[in-house]
């Protein structure tokens, strides 16, 4: 269930703040959090605003080390006017001055205290929530060593989703229990601290629940710019554009980004490696009638992309094994009249490999199975299943010891081609029959000799 819907969010006037792929933990925890406060429905002080937030400090609080008094149950929660009209003088100006000093807040009128009285004067800690206050010091822990004060304050959007978070990492990674959260660091140290990792993968599938149905939207939403990928760079290396054998492959414009990224500098050994291959196998392969455009560039963390709206193939600089891949689209949308993963001749394959997916993923170690459970749309299309098994019927038939594909050693662990092994004869066969010619074709009539497993 979405963690809006789980505390009572609907209908909601705030929009979702936007997310991208390069966002920190801390970045996107903070993004999510202030989200959650403005769309929070209860007022603090209302009676469910008050039971909400101690029902979430209970579960928050003994999760962390350094929190002084771990039973909870004698805590009561005040409206701030209230609890400074009972608290004693030490108290008042211990949450006063922390109050002042770093919450960033201007008004303390909607906050609610969270105390107990009998423990309070010896050092139990006071808790302070506010409808909002500054990212920098949010759940911050602070003790005011001359009136031998404790005293946390966080924001409601804080305690409502690292409640969440908290709770969720002890249930899927039980042996976290007893161990330090992120929460006990203060949040500018997050990123660097030893749990992040854990932290920010069930933090990825929190929103991942949370914005489902936008991402879903905007996948079936073909966008009218031109990539930045399918658009000529201003500087561009004529010489190795016009030199290179591509031009005589099959396609119809060839760039090839040649600069220097992040002080590497680019590897002509591997790209000329890559295009005595590619001619070594070219007749081999399935030829579209329609030439589509190679570029070499720098795509910033992934491999390769195909955009099939504009007929382009883009590779990587550090990344040239996802060839194969990205031509198995390319020969999926221009090579027929219609797409080869959506018919009828391919869909046992889609099906044996989604069946396999669902009941093989459950035998992942913890870190594997977040990722493709999270990215199970993808990996389960139609159109990704015909390419990665293209690239194991080329690598099986054709040719494997080459910088065009990934390593024989990757096909074999790698969860999303392992998968193919129960059922990877069809697969060779299915391609055989659809494009083998030659020495191929005479392979979908023999025993295969498979290099996969």
């Amino acid at each position: 269930m979405k963690l809006s819907k789980k505390i009572g969010i609907e209908g909601n006037k705030y929009k979702l703040p936007k997310f991208h792929a390069d966002d920190t933990f801390r970045q996107k925890f903070v993004k999510y959090a202030r989200w959650l406060g403005k769309s929070f429905p209860h007022s603090l002080s209302s009676s469910d605003g008050l039971s909400f937030c101690l029902n979430r400090l209970e579960v928050l609080l003994p999760m962390l080390l350094n929190f002084v008094q771990k039973d909870v149950s004698g805590h009561v929660g005040k409206i701030f006017s209230r609890a400074m009209s009972e608290l004693d003088n030490d108290s008042i100006i211990a949450i006063k001055t922390i109050l002042n000093r770093y919450s960033g807040a201007t008004s303390y009128g909607k906050t609610v205290i969270f105390y107990n009285s009998e423990t309070v004067r010896s050092g139990g800690e006071i808790t302070i929530i506010l409808p909002e206050c500054s990212a920098v010091n949010d759940g911050g822990s602070y003790n005011v060593g001359t009136r031998s004060r404790n005293i946390r304050f966080m924001s409601i959007g804080y305690l409502i989703l690292a409640s969440e978070l908290a709770e969720r990492v002890i249930s899927v990674c039980p042996e976290q229990a007893g161990e330090k959260t992120v929460f006990n660091w203060q949040n500018k140290y997050w990123d660097a601290c030893p749990p992040v990792d854990i932290y920010d993968e069930v933090l990825r599938l929190l929103l991942d629940e949370e914005i489902a149905s936008i991402v879903d939207f905007k996948k079936h939403v073909k966008s009218k710019k031109i990539p930045i990928e399918c658009k000529d760079k201003k500087v561009q290396d004529l010489k190795m554009n016009q030199s290179t054998i591509f031009n005589q492959l099959g396609f119809r414009k060839v760039e090839v980004d040649t600069e220097t990224y992040k002080g590497r500098k680019f590897n002509y050994k591997a790209f000329y490696q890559l295009e005595s291959d590619f001619q070594y196998i070219y007749d081999k392969l399935p030829q579209p009638n329609v030439q589509a455009e190679l570029r070499f560039r720098n795509l910033n963390g992934n491999s390769g992309v195909y955009y099939d709206s504009f007929n382009t193939i883009v590779i990587d600089l550090e990344h040239f094994s996802s060839f194969i891949h990205e031509y198995g689209h390319y020969v999926d949308y221009k090579h027929g009249k219609e797409k080869y993963s959506s018919k009828k001749d391919f869909s046992h394959i889609v099906s044996s490999y989604q069946e396999s997916y669902v009941n093989e993923l459950q035998k992942e170690d913890f870190w594997k199975y977040c990722y493709y459970k999270k990215n199970k749309e993808y990996y389960m299309s139609e159109v990704e299943i015909f390419a990665r098994a293209f690239e194991l019927w080329v690598s099986n038939t054709i040719i494997s010891d080459t910088p065009l594909l990934q390593t024989k050693e990757y096909y074999k662990n790698e969860f999303c081609y392992k998968i193919f092994g129960g059922f990877v004869e069809e697969v060779i066969y299915y391609f055989n029959n659809l494009f083998g010619n030659g020495e191929i074709q005479a392979v979908a009539n023999k025993p295969v000799q498979l290099t996969l497993f």
